[in-house]
C-alpha cells in the first residue's frame, strides 16, 4: 500500500466522523464552559465522539480507546498507533499528530490543524 493511498483511506473514514472532534491522550485536558458532554460509540465509521466539556483521565483514556479500536479493525487497510494533541490554548486552536502504521510496515504521520468546532477541523485529503 502506497502512502498516498493510506492517507486517502484514513481521510475518508476520518471525514465521516462528527465534529467537534477532540481526539485526547493522557496528558491532555480542557475545559469548556456552557457546553454539554455527549457520546456515542457504534464501532463503525459513523462513531461519533463529541467532547467540549470537561473531560476526567477516565474518558480521555476511554476516548482515545475507542479511536484505537475504530481505526484499527479489519475493513481499515492502515492501523492507527497514535494520536497526540500537539498543542492547545484558550482559543481552542489545535495540532492533531495522527500516526499510521500501514501493512507493509511504513509509518506514516499525518499533521491536522484546526479549531474545535469547526467543521474544518479534519484531516485533508
Amino acid at each position: 500500500m502506497n502512502e498516498e493511498y493510506s492517507q486517502i483511506l484514513f481521510a475518508e473514514v476520518f471525514n465521516e466522523l462528527t465534529t467537534p472532534l477532540l481526539v485526547l491522550n493522557e496528558d491532555f485536558e480542557v475545559t469548556a464552559s456552557n457546553s454539554q458532554f455527549k457520546e456515542e460509540y457504534k464501532y463503525d465509521s459513523q462513531t461519533v465522539v463529541d467532547f467540549t466539556n470537561s473531560i476526567s483521565a477516565k474518558d480521555r483514556t476511554r476516548v482515545h480507546n475507542e479511536l484505537v479500536l475504530l481505526f484499527n479493525t479489519p475493513k481499515n487497510k492502515s492501523y492507527l498507533t497514535d494520536v497526540t494533541i500537539k498543542k492547545f490554548n484558550y482559543n481552542v486552536r489545535v495540532d492533531i499528530e495522527i500516526k499510521l502504521l500501514t501493512k507493509t510496515g511504513e509509518v506514516l504521520v499525518i499533521i491536522d490543524e484546526g479549531i474545535l468546532g469547526d467543521s474544518n477541523t479534519h484531516i485533508p485529503l
